[in-house]
């Protein structure tokens, strides 16, 4: 394994501690701090097939499995921010007192909009950086988070987090075995692309937080 790989799975471990963190900052049986996150979530992943798409497009013909596997990529995500939206209504209509709707937040924009600049001015690569990281998120936190918003809210609002906690974990696999196909400087970018993700998502529950104050822990 080169040192930059090597660099890159150290980096993707500390930053899953940190967002994990963030995650358990968040009380996951509060409906307000769950309704914010599905609406966040709807707004980011409304751009998943978008920025897909595009960092298929701005690969170069020497790079046809990757093209190919961004727009099978793209394909498995369609649909997936009607879950989120779906769940929401499922809690209004268990009763919780909660708006129609929330305002994406200045962190979510962030989060997705800076994906367009890494991939039409630095590297389509680099995008990788950020599907890492919600990957990685979906193996690792989400069946804990699925968990226990099923116990507080039940099955009707919980189908983002079950499709997602019960994803194939080989996606992870496929796009590490992507990354050894790259140089070395496409990896380091992909690296800087993972920490500007992570702090942005972070930043995203920070600000969910604030809706309250009885954090419940999700791992030790």
């Amino acid at each position: 394994m080169n040192t930059s790989l090597q660099r890159l799975e150290s980096t993707l471990k500390l930053e899953m501690q940190s967002v994990t963190r963030a995650f358990n900052g968040m009380n996951w049986a509060d409906p307000t701090h769950y309704g914010q996150w599905l609406w966040q979530t709807h707004y980011f992943v409304c751009h998943s097939t978008r920025l897909l798409a595009l960092a298929a497009s701005r690969m170069s013909s020497q790079q046809q499995n990757l093209h190919m596997r961004f727009l099978s990529h793209a394909s498995e995500e369609k649909g997936h921010e009607t879950l989120a939206l779906k769940d929401y209504q499922g809690l209004l209509k268990a009763g919780f007192d909660l708006p129609a709707h929330y305002e994406e937040s200045e962190a979510t924009q962030l989060f997705y909009q800076s994906q367009y600049y890494w991939i039409e001015h630095r590297e389509p690569t680099s995008f990788f950086g950020y599907i890492l990281l919600l990957e990685m998120a979906a193996a690792q936190i989400g069946p804990e988070l699925y968990r226990r918003a099923l116990q507080s809210f039940g099955g009707d609002c919980t189908r983002f987090l079950k499709v997602h906690a019960e994803e194939d974990p080989d996606h992870i696999i496929k796009a590490m075995k992507s990354l050894c196909e790259l140089p070395e400087a496409s990896i380091e970018l992909v690296i800087q692309n993972l920490r500007v993700s992570s702090w942005s998502y972070q930043s995203i529950c920070r600000e969910i937080q604030k809706a309250g104050n009885s954090p419940l822990q999700l791992v030790a």
